[in-house]
């Protein structure tokens, strides 16, 4: 059934779309600056600790990760997104937005609390002693979900930098000054165990990012006049009752990149996690074009006029996000494992496993911003697509990872991905009215496949490009790729016209 967009002012409605994309704009812009910094320090992070660590204590990071940041998901209880919804409806009925503030911090600390406290009962049966892993690392749970809520609220009002500074500056590149200092002075001066001191390193960074999240949050009330309130324990609850549908589709959403690395830790150990899990931070950098968006799109989206708006932002934006992606999939693929074999990286990535994650990277983000109006729409029908999705990733990742380990994983996350696409594009075109698949995506297709071309045929004949030669053949790549996209009408530039 297709959904009559509502009437609306034409003259108005050109307005707030303009204001719109000023605000699209602006938030990608601060949240590109935050992405770009992230990503130096986690690709330094990554040969950091592989280097001065070992594989198997990066291989436990990737496990201690997956569990923790996948419980901070449902702790979240799916607010990072909803949030915006309840505010804005707050906001029109004159309501006491204090009041759901404290509210969602009460329901994310309660429900953070109690996982934490379950994960940290259950730790020697997920780690055993000999690994040293240490169980205080639960924690970690109830510090990830509040700063997210508290982030949450900075970016309703539409204010990026605190969360570009705190994601983007902060956590990671706090996490590599503790890490290095940690080595330096523990592990290598005083002979303090890797693990122990990698873990310690990474909560310690996770503080220092809750304290600077709260410092933003304290200034945005304050400029927003918003007096922080607490209700009743009731209201808590019924908050949690009314977002649980988000919170499970918020869950998947993380499940997605770590059910992979929690099953192939099962099955292969901690040494074969660790190549699996630098394949998988490689390819976050990917992932994280479409959060290039999403802080801003959201509250967009939950303040629209007419689901006519909805899908012309989302056809113009997911077109971006998918050519972006894209290119930057075709550079990693390409460059890796020669950038690795320059810098002398212990560790080899294998081409299919590389090939399947990027692959579902694209496929994930490119739709990703459909779940948006979905969930302020239809949050039940967005979970019911996330439980399919995942279901059919950890049944096709059983399996494979047993068969054919790392690559069986990452087939198995492919898999889950092409499912969950396929049941967003269905969403958008059947409720939405929106056909987001155009002859528009054939041609970023096209011009990836012309630059790897050319690129192979480089890379025989020149069989060990040194750093010169790489750098001016990735920049020479993305250049190309980028005239491709301009000359093919592809307009990447936020306005809306585009």
């Amino acid at each position: 059934m297709v959904v009559t967009p509502n009437a609306v002012d034409p003259e108005g409605a050109h307005d707030d779309m303009r204001r719109d994309f000023g605000d699209f704009r602006r938030g990608v812009s601060a949240v590109l600056f935050g992405s770009g910094a992230r990503t130096v320090a986690r690709l330094t992070l990554i040969f950091f600790v592989v280097t001065y660590y070992g594989v198997e204590s990066f291989g436990y990071l990737g496990e201690v990760a997956a569990i923790v940041e996948l419980s901070a998901a449902f702790a979240n209880l799916g607010l990072p997104k909803s949030l915006f919804g309840y505010l804005e409806q707050h906001r029109r009925e004159g309501a006491d937005q204090g009041a759901l503030i404290g509210e969602a911090c009460l329901a994310t600390l309660l429900t953070g609390g109690l996982l934490a406290a379950g994960i940290w009962l259950l730790w020697p049966y997920i780690f055993p002693t000999a690994a040293g892993v240490p169980a205080y690392v639960a924690g970690a749970i109830v510090l990830i979900a509040v700063t997210e809520i508290l982030l949450t609220v900075t970016r309703s009002a539409r204010l990026m930098r605190w969360d570009m500074m705190a994601k983007g500056v902060v956590k990671p590149w706090g996490f590599l000054l503790l890490a290095a200092l940690g080595y330096a002075g523990g592990v290598y001066a005083l002979g303090w165990p890797p693990v122990q001191t990698l873990f310690v390193s990474y909560l310690l960074s996770l503080a220092i990012t809750g304290i600077f999240a709260v410092a933003g949050f304290v200034m945005v009330l304050r400029d927003q006049h918003i007096s922080l309130r607490y209700t009743s324990m009731s209201k808590v609850l019924q908050l949690i009752r009314r977002t649980f549908p988000t919170a499970l589709l918020d869950t998947c959403s993380y499940g997605y990149r770590r059910l992979d690395i929690i099953m192939l830790g099962l099955v292969a150990g901690p040494a074969a996690t660790g190549v699996y899990y630098l394949a998988q931070q490689l390819a976050t950098v990917v992932e994280k074009v479409r959060h290039l968006f999403e802080p801003m799109a959201s509250p967009i989206f939950a303040q629209a006029s007419s689901d006519e708006h909805v899908g012309h932002y989302l056809r113009k934006l997911c077109l971006w996000i998918f050519s972006i992606q894209l290119g930057l999939a075709l550079l990693f693929l390409l460059f890796t494992g020669p950038v690795m074999a320059v810098a002398g990286a212990g560790m080899v990535l294998l081409p299919a496993l590389f090939a399947f994650v990027l692959a579902a990277e694209i496929m994930e983000g490119g739709t990703g911003l459909i779940e948006l109006p979905l969930i302020f729409r239809r949050p039940v029908l967005a979970s019911r697509n996330a439980i399919i999705a995942i279901t059919v990733e950890i049944l096709t990742i059983v399996p494979l990872t047993y068969l054919f380990q790392g690559v069986g994983a990452a087939a198995g996350f492919f898999c889950g991905m092409l499912t969950l696409s396929i049941l967003r594009l269905r969403y958008a075109r059947e409720v939405l009215g929106t056909r987001l698949l155009n002859s528009s995506y054939i041609w970023p297709i096209l011009a990836a496949g012309a630059i790897a071309g050319a690129v192979l045929g480089v890379m025989h004949i020149v069989k060990w490009p040194g750093p010169v030669l790489l750098a001016i053949m990735i920049s020479g790549s993305l250049g190309a790729y980028l005239l491709f996209l301009r000359a093919f009408g592809i307009d990447l530039k936020l306005k809306p016209a585009s």
